[in-house]
């Protein structure tokens, strides 16, 4: 349902969805303010809502014009497709959508992207370690890499791991994380490198393939 009403900033047209919510959330659609919200809401109460938060919902179109609009309607977590909604608070997950900060959605995606990994990351070291015992258990550090999926430092026990890698499915993370952790054992790209590799994964060609249109760019 379209609505049209009168602020301190002029005419503000905007699209209004009911849904069982228990609460209420805007996002921009097409460039468009909509919002979600209980039938329940008064429509004042609604108004009220939009015109509130009109100065951080007009910069929001505004940026994302510039950053080009497509590039964060939806996005991946973990292989799967999520839809935006803009928010005012810090970025979270919930149902088939993630929240991010209106004002800056690219490092609002980026601090979620590493809030997750810190999480999943160290569980799925921590599986191969604990599955395949002669593997170290390693120091995990998480930065944003332009050309770099994942590094080893064998000497000092540490991989890095890139968190734009949580865009991807669990298959795929896997097998950069044991691509670096089979670095401890062999420090080098030989044939015996990859044979510890296929050893521990068989598909890993076939999920290296996926990495390769990319190079963690965020």
């Amino acid at each position: 349902m379209e609505r049209t009403i009168d602020s301190i900033y002029g005419k503000i047209t905007y699209d209004l969805v009911y849904k069982n919510n228990k609460n209420m959330y805007a996002r921009i659609k097409n460039g468009r303010i909509v919002v979600t919200a209980s039938p329940f809401f008064p429509v004042n109460k609604v108004d009220q809502f939009v015109i509130s938060n009109y100065l951080k919902l007009s910069n929001t179109i505004k940026s994302i014009s510039v950053q080009s609009f497509n590039e964060f309607d939806k996005v991946m977590l973990l292989g799967q497709t999520y839809q935006i909604v803009y928010t005012d608070k810090k970025a979270y997950i919930e149902d088939r959508y993630i929240y991010l900060d209106g004002v800056d959605p690219r490092r609002s995606l980026q601090d979620f992207y590493m809030r997750q990994a810190q999480i999943y990351f160290m569980k799925r070291v921590n599986y191969f370690t604990d599955t395949f015992s002669y593997f170290p258990k390693p120091i995990v550090k998480l930065r944003y890499m332009r050309t770099m999926f994942g590094n080893c430092y064998f000497r000092q026990n540490i991989i890095k791991l890139n968190p734009i890698l949580m865009k991807y499915d669990s298959k795929v993370i896997d097998s950069v994380i044991v691509h670096e952790l089979c670095h401890f054992l062999v420090p080098n790209h030989s044939k015996d490198f990859y044979n510890h590799v296929y050893a521990i994964m068989p598909d890993y060609k076939l999920q290296r393939q996926k990495l390769r249109k990319e190079r963690g760019i965020l």
